[in-house]
């Protein structure tokens, strides 16, 4: 490269601060201002500045209240019935998405075949809300972003232009040489779909060739321009985040989404990452808008190894299992405790978590499966035989006190302190997980520390738990959590099962849900959490299925339910109606809804009587 390089790539930094600015007032106000002049806001088929639908993505239209559009099939949505609950029904709306760190990483190896590990390493952590890090109102630019968004794309554009097969992912046509336009428009047109997951308007097209020349111009060669261009696009906001614009930004009139917006909300809620070829044909033939596609491409995207995403972002995320990584535990106090340990734990959960997600078993066994997958440390912690065969294997051990997502080690260490069990962090984790009920202490409430608990003294984590629970501020959230954490103290620090205390103290596991429902001992507790009612008008599901398909919207989504309740109450109707409660089904009943197919624009607060 010449030494020109340099200076060339610094206008893209100055360049991005302009328009990555213009994208984060966008996500706020819904406005789209900074398109070229000339530029339709048409999110129908028209241009979009920054990331709006292409051409080959259009669908026409109308609105219907209730249940949306009334289309015919062969191409176009085909709305589902409306839903029934109370109020109007509201599709809702997703702000643009800032890529996660997982999601950069997927999307850079699926579109380059980089095989560097994790790109994104060094980047600043991803903003977390929901208990999620997709949703994307967390997620902020700033300047170090930006910096360390460029500075990737020059590494990874290194790399690739480096590596022979993986610069056939992007150097498509054979050039004639410096100056090749037509060969470099190809390459733009074909990198560029990829890149930003739709069709490139003309006025992005021909941005993109004047870089190319410019670059020609400023001394660089044929691959030094296209190089130029490739780091450009994965600095640019169309790479870097998820948009859907919508052709009035403040109406709340619903539309369909184009075909490739499906094919992203269906990508990156399957696998963490861009869509495959056979999601960018089937958004270009528009055939991906009909339900019968929508869900044979669940089945084919859940057969693909990229599916594992679900386990190891969604349901790690959803049940904390990320928390183990950093886990701290003293060793002193629990001398099994080791590295491998953590590690098994971790494959553990994996394991069970992707025997319901890839596996086929009913969510409603998810707290009763008396399942465990184990290798000889993990067997011995749990007091089993060890495997016959080397690695993790599973297992059905039925003769012991063992159960469910909350018997797993890995839970009930990850929800423990360092040196004792803790049942308040272990309620509201089961709150929160399985019955979506968060508990937040109230504002300005100081918290008085438990006093010290030796467990080999006289002071059981029970004992000092009642301090709290006799203190009148904080009582209204242990009175909550702590009858719930304490059915499952048979349990110690790392999850190794004690049919008594350290001190020899006894221990007392009856305790309380939500409602209230009183429960005698931890079996007794899993079978009255699987039956609670999930509170739906008219549907028998229980509120672990109501909380597992507002776990999924949420992920999937990247937003809060807010309005769409009636949305999510339709789901988990027709989830529970089906001959398998699968997540499967669910992820289904998800992609074929309304609220994942359509949305509307924001109302300007400034209009707002």
């Amino acid at each position: 490269m010449k030494a020109t390089h340099n200076k060339l790539f610094s206008l893209p930094v100055h360049s991005w601060l302009v328009v990555g600015t213009a994208a984060t007032v966008f996500a706020c106000s819904g406005g789209a201002s900074n398109a070229p002049s000339g530029t339709a806001m048409n999110g129908t088929g028209g241009s979009t500045m920054m990331g709006g639908p292409g051409s080959g993505g259009s669908t026409a239209g109308g609105s219907a209240s209730m249940g949306g559009p009334d289309m015919t099939a062969g191409g176009a949505p085909v709305s589902m019935p409306p839903p029934t609950a109370m109020g109007t029904p509201d599709v809702g709306t997703v702000a643009i998405h800032q890529l996660s760190n997982i999601e950069y990483d997927n999307t850079i190896r699926d579109l380059l075949g980089v095989t560097m590990p994790q790109p994104s390493a060094g980047f600043q952590p991803d903003g977390i809300a929901l208990g999620f890090n997709t949703i994307a109102d967390a997620q902020a630019m700033n300047p170090r972003s930006v910096k360390d968004y460029f500075e990737a794309a020059q590494k990874l554009v290194d790399s690739a232009f480096a590596d022979p097969t993986m610069l056939a992912n992007v150097v498509t046509c054979q050039s004639a040489g410096a100056g090749d336009v037509t060969c470099a428009t190809q390459i733009i047109t074909n990198f560029g779909l990829h890149a930003f997951r739709r069709p490139l308007e003309a006025w992005e097209i021909t941005q993109y060739t004047k870089v190319y020349s410019d670059a020609l111009t400023a001394g660089e060669d044929h691959n030094g321009a296209i190089k130029h261009v490739v780091h450009t696009m994965l600095s640019a906001p169309q790479f870097l985040y998820r948009m859907e614009f919508d052709p009035t930004p403040t109406s709340t009139e619903q539309r369909p989404l184009t075909s490739y917006e499906i094919a992203s909300r269906l990508s990156y809620m399957l696998w963490s990452s861009m869509p495959d070829q056979s999601l960018f044909d089937l958004a270009a033939s528009g055939s991906l808008l009909q339900l019968d596609t929508l869900q044979a491409q669940v089945d084919r995207m859940l057969q693909d190894p990229k599916s594992t995403t679900l386990v190891t972002d969604f349901a790690w995320q959803w049940f904390g299992a990320l928390r183990m990584k950093d886990h701290d535990v003293d060793a002193t106090i629990y001398p099994k405790w080791n590295e491998q340990l953590r590690a098994s734990m971790e494959q553990e959960m994996a394991m069970y978590f992707d025997e319901f997600i890839h596996g086929g078993r009913a969510y409603t066994d998810i707290l009763t499966a008396d399942v465990n997958f184990v290798d000889a440390p993990l067997a011995d912690l749990y007091g089993m035989p060890a495997p016959a065969t080397p690695g993790m294997q599973r297992v059905e051990f039925t003769t012991d006190e063992r159960r469910g997502v909350l018997g797993l080690a890995g839970f009930l260490t990850h929800t423990s302190r360092n040196n004792r069990t803790a049942p308040t962090i272990r309620g509201k984790w089961v709150l929160d997980s399985l019955l979506c009920q968060d508990i937040e202490p109230p504002a300005n409430i100081v918290i008085p520390p438990l006093p010290p608990i030796d467990p080999t003294g006289a002071t059981t984590v029970k004992d000092a738990l009642d301090m709290h629970r006799n203190n009148a501020a904080c009582s209204p959230c242990h009175n909550l959590v702590d009858p719930v954490g304490l059915g499952m103290e048979h349990y110690d620090g790392i999850g190794a099962y004690r049919p008594q205390y350290e001190n020899g103290k006894p221990i007392d596991t009856a305790g309380e849900l939500p409602g209230p429902v009183a429960f005698t001992d931890f079996p007794d507790m899993l079978q009255k959490l699987s039956e609670t009612p999930g509170g739906i008008t008219g549907s028998a599901a229980p509120k672990i299925v109501t909380c597992a398909t507002q776990k999924l919207f949420t992920y999937g989504l990247g937003r809060a339910v807010g309005p769409s309740q009636s949305y999510l109450d339709q789901m988990t109707t027709n989830w529970f109606t089906q001959p398998t409660v699968n997540l499967s089904t669910l992820i289904k009943q998800l992609v074929v809804n309304d609220v994942f197919r359509f949305r509307h624009g924001t109302p300007d607060p400034a209009a707002t009587p």
